[in-house]
């Protein structure tokens, strides 16, 4: 055997030939001597750069030998190796959905890739048979797209009173990457963003209706919507609708209506708005009115959001004179059931009527009164307004009063000149009445 040594081999002795001439059998042969050297620096590209949920996606790694003799370098193998998150990926143990398609190793494929897949990603090369390394490429940042959850949840009040404050919260399982925002749409159009949705001093034209909420980051996800229901106190105002009687009407103050005689005909409305919709009661005198005496007939319209509710009161049945006495302070109460109940301004109900006289007497009874006796005479009226009274009797005599429902009178000390017909009068701006009494004073003999 015949052989070559060389010592301290450096560059220059790289040849991609040697002529070894073995003359002793007549035959030539080639050798080659191949020195290894660092390769370049490892060149690592990606595709696609916008990576989502689903895609499918490959890492390229490649770098160049620098061994000699320089002609031979396009028949050296690079093999490569894989770091993510600077842990080495093993070939016979690579992480789902992540493949070899060489056997070099040069191309790293992932597929259906999915958030879990997100990672840093570098690789080195090296000639096959050398220990000699390239420097790490750069390092690629996998930042896998995700979208934000499917559905959002709004939780939260869906009913509140007027002028109170309440807070809606959405919630959704997955926020996405990159991590995404929550944003609310509000009855009026306008936009908040963040998880909880304060609404300070709640008002029906403003904050009633569908609020709505979904989560956004590199696309919009799906929404929840959520009808909130502002509900509002009653404002009922007493109003007079009409007043009919059969002579002219006399003036209204204020607070105050008047009806003259029972059997004419007298229209009081109650209205007000509310949300939702109010019952409406009639108080006279804070109790309910009496339905034998009056009836109620109640209605309401639309009116934007609100419920507008009218309810009128008027006498009930044909029993006028059921009604006198029915008078007092009428108003109405309003209850949407949301509120304490609302009374309305009061309206002081006033039936006026001519006078009736009740009784008209003598005390003692006629015929045990005795001379030097006291009669006592009594005149009782049923009057509204009050009447003027006036007791007539014998001799000129005569007594009164004005604006009275009684008169009452003592003659001291009868005599035989006290006997007679006496007479109770009374009458007020409606009409009068008249009623006689006979006073027989016995006398005894002398």
């Amino acid at each position: 055997m015949t052989g070559i040594r060389i010592l301290s081999i450096t560059a220059s002795d790289a040849q991609d030939k040697y002529i070894i001439n073995l003359a002793t059998v007549g035959l030539d042969d080639d050798a080659a001597i191949h020195i290894y050297r660092t390769p370049d620096d490892a060149v690592l590209t990606s595709s696609p750069d916008d990576v989502k949920e689903g895609d499918d996606i490959w890492h390229k790694c490649s770098c160049s030998s620098n061994s000699l003799p320089l002609a031979s370098r396009p028949n050296v193998l690079m093999l490569y190796t894989w770091f993510r998150d600077s842990v080495e990926l093993d070939p016979d143990a690579l992480p789902i959905r992540h493949s070899f398609n060489e056997s070099d190793h040069s191309m790293l494929l992932i597929y259906d890739i999915n958030r879990a897949d997100t990672g840093s990603y570098k690789c080195i090369g090296y000639e096959n048979g050398s220990r000699l390394q390239s420097e790490e490429s750069d390092t690629y940042v996998l930042d896998v797209l995700s979208n934000a959850s499917d559905a959002a949840i709004i939780t939260g009040n869906s009913e509140a009173a007027e002028n109170e404050n309440i807070t809606l919260t959405c919630f959704t399982s997955e926020l996405g990457n990159p991590e995404g925002n929550y944003t609310w749409i509000t009855p009026n159009g306008d936009t908040h963003l963040g998880d909880t949705l304060a609404v300070i001093s709640l008002s029906i034209e403003e904050d009633e209706g569908e609020y709505e909420c979904y989560v956004e980051n590199h696309k919009r996800g799906a929404s929840d919507e959520h009808t909130l229901t502002v509900n509002s106190k009653s404002n009922p105002a007493v109003t007079i609708l009409s007043i009919l009687f059969s002579q002219s009407s006399p003036t209204i103050e204020q607070k105050l209506k008047t009806v003259a005689n029972t059997d004419e005909t007298f229209l009081v409305s109650c209205m007000f708005r509310s949300k939702p919709v109010a019952i409406v009661r009639w108080l006279k005198d804070g109790s309910v009115v009496p339905s034998q005496i009056f009836q109620t007939k109640s209605w309401t319209e639309e009116h934007g959001k609100f419920t507008l509710t009218l309810s009128e009161l008027s006498w009930s049945g044909s029993d006028v004179d059921a009604r006198r006495g029915q008078g007092g302070d009428i108003m109405c109460e309003t209850d949407n059931g949301i509120f304490e109940p609302v009374l309305s301004i009061t309206m002081d109900l006033t039936i006026t009527y001519g006078p009736e006289i009740l009784s008209f007497t003598i005390s003692p009874p006629d015929g045990s009164i005795f001379e030097n006796d006291d009669a006592n005479f009594s005149c009782s009226v049923d009057t509204r307004p009050g009447a003027n009274i006036q007791l007539l009797g014998p001799e000129g005599f005569s007594k009164s009063v004005e604006n009275e429902t009684g008169l009452w009178h003592t003659l001291y000390n009868v005599t035989g000149l006290d006997s007679g017909t006496y007479t109770c009068s009374s009458n007020n701006s409606m009409t009068g009445k008249v009623d006689d009494i006979t006073l027989n004073v016995q006398v005894q003999c002398k």
